[in-house]
C-alpha cells in the first residue's frame, strides 16, 4: 500500500477530535443556559403567585417584590406578631414559624387542614 499514509490519517482524526475538556465545557456552558431559563422560568411564576395572593389579601401587589417588606405585610394581614420577622431569620425555628405562617395564612383564607397540610408540603 504505497498511497496510505498511517500518519497522515491519524493526524486528520485528531484535528476532528474534540478534546475532553472542550467537550465538557460546551456541554457546562449549555446545562447553565438551560439552568439560567428554567430559574427565570420559576422566579416569574412564583412573583405572578405571589402578585395574586397579595391581591386576594388587600393588598398592592408590588408589596411581594420587596423582601422583607411583603413577610411584615403578610404578618400584619393574617394576625401574626411582628416579632416572628426575626424567628425566620434563626435556623430552626424558622422551620416552625414557617407552618404556623402556613396555618394562619389558609385559615384566613377559609381553606381547612387537608388545604393547610399541602400547601406546608408543597409551597
Amino acid at each position: 500500500m504505497a498511497g496510505f499514509d498511517i500518519n497522515k490519517y491519524i493526524n486528520t482524526i485528531a484535528n476532528n477530535v474534540k478534546s475532553y475538556e472542550e467537550i465538557i465545557y460546551n456541554m457546562s456552558s449549555e446545562l447553565i443556559i438551560v439552568l439560567c431559563i428554567i430559574s427565570l422560568a420559576l422566579i416569574a411564576f412564583f412573583t405572578i403567585v405571589n402578585w395574586k395572593m397579595s391581591k386576594k389579601m388587600g393588598l398592592h401587589g408590588w408589596i411581594c417584590l420587596i423582601p422583607i417588606y411583603n413577610i411584615i405585610a403578610l404578618l400584619k394581614k393574617i394576625g401574626m406578631s411582628l416579632w416572628n420577622v426575626i424567628t425566620i431569620f434563626i435556623p430552626i425555628v424558622q422551620i416552625f414559624v414557617y407552618f404556623e405562617i402556613i396555618r394562619n395564612l389558609c385559615a384566613s383564607f377559609g381553606k381547612g387542614k387537608v388545604f393547610t397540610f399541602f400547601t406546608a408540603i408543597l409551597p
